[in-house]
């Protein structure tokens, strides 16, 4: 029989476990309202359109700054966020919803309000991804705010 202590200790072990799913399975959903999300998926790391297109959004961090823009790569069965994180971990189950099945490279933009505002399988140019964010209702009063408190 198990010492009550033990018990306790297994019980916050389990409920810990537990926990740390549930964060991890929402992650996506944690940034609804504070920031957009980019989902840039690949079957291969080292492809020439992932690696054309980190590239690409890496030269403009500002801009993604300035629009509240979260960078997650996903790979197969793991992903990182932004640049300087080098470390990849395993992918969340939350990710599979948006993911394209029958595309080896696909991206996705979440919008503030949790609902998907782009989905394609081909290169995108931070032009157009900025284009697409800036004609938005919630982008467009970020704007003016910004021009009012200068």
């Amino acid at each position: 029989m198990l010492s009550r202590i033990k018990r306790i200790k297994i019980i916050a072990l389990i409920l810990l476990a537990l926990k740390t799913g549930i964060m991890m399975s929402q992650e996506i959903t944690d940034h609804r309202w504070k920031n957009r999300v980019l989902l840039v998926f690949t079957q291969d790391i080292n492809a020439p359109n992932f690696k054309k297109q980190i590239d690409e959004l890496k030269k403009n961090e500002k801009g993604l700054k300035n629009r509240k823009l979260i960078i997650y790569q996903i790979a197969k069965d793991s992903f990182r966020t932004g640049f300087t994180n080098l470390k990849w971990e395993k992918t969340p189950n939350s990710f599979v919803n948006f993911k394209d099945k029958n595309s080896t490279f696909s991206i996705v933009l979440i919008g503030l309000d949790g609902g998907i505002k782009l989905k394609q399988k081909r290169f995108l140019s931070c032009i157009d991804l900025f284009n697409i964010i800036d004609v938005m209702p919630m982008r467009q009063q970020e704007i003016m705010d910004n021009t009012k408190s200068k």
